[in-house]
């Protein structure tokens, strides 16, 4: 071999028989290779449903394409079946437009998927067992249950069996009732899916006059689709024990009347309308005076310390709960700075989730309660009064309460401030009081009204369901400590008179106190030892056991104050908040 040749050949590493190597080759050659050759050597033509509105076009493709992405057309391709060996096929339960994209989705590996054809695409998918589009059209959907097209998404789901589809489906309706209601969604509902819509316990509404005048919307809608038979069914979804007088009083004479005359409704209130009582207190035992923001059934006696930034320290009594337009999400306002130190006031902003001081807090005193009077917050201290002025974030003094009193108790009632006893400081002599003051904040004065009849301080007060301001609870007696009582007492603004009523069983002092379902429950309190909730009727003058005190409950004893929220406007109004792990654990607790 010549030196030229020499240099020209190039050594060959040898290899073991058994040595192997696997190559993996990027499929895009083969999908831009479809591409190209979309339209040669064609050997099948296929088409959907017919369409007058168009001339008929046949889909060419390849036997090899079709069978390669699709289950169906490999089996059927595959059998015996006289299309097998046809050249023409068409396929009737599809649409063509939607047959068309499917099948220039196995060449280019691109479909577009949107809501006009998402659920006739996932169909045509599901026939012809195109996997990874079936499940891409679910996702889609998925994503996309809004008021406009829920019920339409879950009739197809229905349709094709998919059981995560149609409850994700229900369960927005059920969340969003409120406004799914108003929607052409929702007049479209067939009567079966109406009545299971509304008979479910899990509906999401603020009372039961929203299900009513859904319904009533619904049959008025379209008359002739609804049989008296059909008609008495749905109404009798509505519990219409919970309907108020004055709402039934308001509707059209036939629909107050068919209303009326419904028999067996159920008298259970629905989950959203079912209270929940969130309280504010501090432990008197724990370091710094802590306290504690929970949340409590009390129905199952559940309860949860509720998931927010942690509330300042030096948390003392009479520590406050303010609730603006009814709705747990605006605020909480406490006190703070116990302890020789000025008292500042804090607010809860829930959408926040973080405490905010208001104004500089420059109050000559230790105590104060937080009373909201037509949306201004006002500070009461022994002596003063302050209104906040959110605009200049500063406290405004106003006039001068006519005695010293502490530890009073407090209610708002038609725009006036009312306090009732406390601990009285006099010409340097301290006793608990029975004075009786109201401030109007449109005059800007105080005045006495007529004593309770039983002196005391750290007692709570509640407007009644009959519009009377009920006082309970507190510390009585002589001496410095004094001792919880568990007297009741209840005032009429309108006659200027005070009437003894039946006392709680438990005697306990700087109690929570609230209306539930027409009815006052006491919670909690110092001292009192005993049951941990009792609830009293206004009208057989009875108190009644409720709940013992909770296996979870933080603070059993403490300086209590409450409101109590429907899960409607509780879960509603804190929707931004509702992630993270604290708080899936606290949802948790009410389900």
């Amino acid at each position: 071999m010549s030196e030229t040749g020499a240099n020209c050949s190039h050594p060959r590493k040898r290899l073991r028989q058994d040595e192997t190597a696997l190559i993996k080759l990027d499929d895009a050659q083969l999908v831009e290779g479809l591409r190209h050759t979309r339209h040669d050597f064609c050997d099948v033509s296929v088409r959907g449903a017919d369409d007058p509105s168009r001339p008929v076009q046949w889909i060419a493709c390849h036997r090899i394409v079709l069978m390669a992405c699709s289950g169906w057309f490999r089996c059927m391709l595959r059998s015996p079946m006289q299309e097998s060996t046809q050249n023409h096929i068409q396929l009737k339960s599809i649409p063509h437009d939607i047959l068309e994209q499917l099948i220039n989705s196995m060449y280019s590996r691109e479909l577009s998927v949107d809501g006009s054809n998402a659920l006739f695409l996932w169909q045509a998918a599901d026939m012809l067992e195109l996997g990874q589009i079936v499940e891409a059209c679910k996702d889609f959907l998925r994503q996309s249950v809004d008021k406009t097209n829920w019920l339409t998404i879950q009739r197809g789901a229905k349709l094709l069996h998919c059981a995560d589809l149609i409850q994700q489906c229900q369960a927005f309706a059920l969340e969003y009732f409120t406004t799914v209601c108003h929607s052409g969604e929702f007049l479209e509902m067939d009567a079966a899916e109406l009545s299971e819509l509304i008979g479910a316990d899990e509906l999401n509404v603020e009372d039961e006059e929203q299900v009513a005048d859904a319904v009533l919307r619904w049959l008025d809608h379209s008359p002739d689709r609804a049989s008296e038979v059909v008609r008495r069914q749905l109404l009798q979804r509505i519990r219409v024990s919970l309907l108020s007088s004055q709402y039934l009083s308001a509707l059209p004479d036939d629909s107050a009347a068919d209303l009326r005359r419904v028999g067996d409704s159920p008298t259970q209130l629905r989950k959203s309308c079912q209270p929940l009582i969130f309280t504010v207190s501090y432990d008197n035992e724990a370091e710094e005076y802590e306290g504690r923001l929970e949340c409590i059934d009390p129905y199952t006696g559940r309860c949860a310390s509720f998931p927010c930034d942690d509330p300042p320290t030096y948390f003392k009594h009479p520590a406050a709960f303010v609730l603006e337009n009814d709705r747990l999400t605006v605020y909480f306002a406490v006190l703070y700075g116990w302890s020789g130190n000025p008292p500042v006031v804090h607010k809860y902003d829930a959408l926040l989730d973080r405490w905010i001081a208001l104004g500089n807090g420059d109050f000559p005193i230790t105590e104060l309660i937080i009373v909201v009077i037509h949306d201004q917050v006002y500070a009461v201290g022994e002596q003063t009064l302050h209104r906040y002025d959110a605009i200049q974030d500063h406290w405004v003094a106003r006039a001068i309460k006519p005695r010293w009193l502490n530890e009073s108790a407090a209610v708002v009632l038609d725009g006036r401030l009312y306090t009732f006893g406390g601990v009285l400081h006099d010409n340097e002599t301290v006793s608990r009081s029975h004075i009786v003051c109201c401030y109007d904040p449109a005059r800007d004065v105080w005045e006495e009204l007529p004593p309770m009849p039983t002196a005391r301080n750290c007692a709570r007060a509640c407007i009644g369901p009959d519009g009377h301001i009920y006082v309970v609870g507190g510390y009585a007696g002589c001496n410095e400590d004094g001792h919880p009582v568990n007297c009741v007492e209840v005032y009429n603004v309108q006659t200027n008179q005070w009437q003894i009523k039946k006392s709680m069983h438990t005697p306990r002092a700087d109690l929570g106190l609230v209306l539930l379902k027409g009815q006052l429950c006491a919670v909690g309190g110092f001292e009192g030892e005993g049951e941990w909730i009792e609830c009293y009727d206004t009208i057989t003058d009875t108190w009644t056991v409720c709940r013992s005190a909770p296996p979870k409950l933080t603070n059993e004893q403490g300086a209590f104050n409450c409101a109590v929220l429907t899960r409607h406007y509780a879960w509603k109004t804190m929707d931004r908040l509702r992630t993270g792990s604290s708080w899936t654990t606290f949802l948790n607790n009410f389900d």
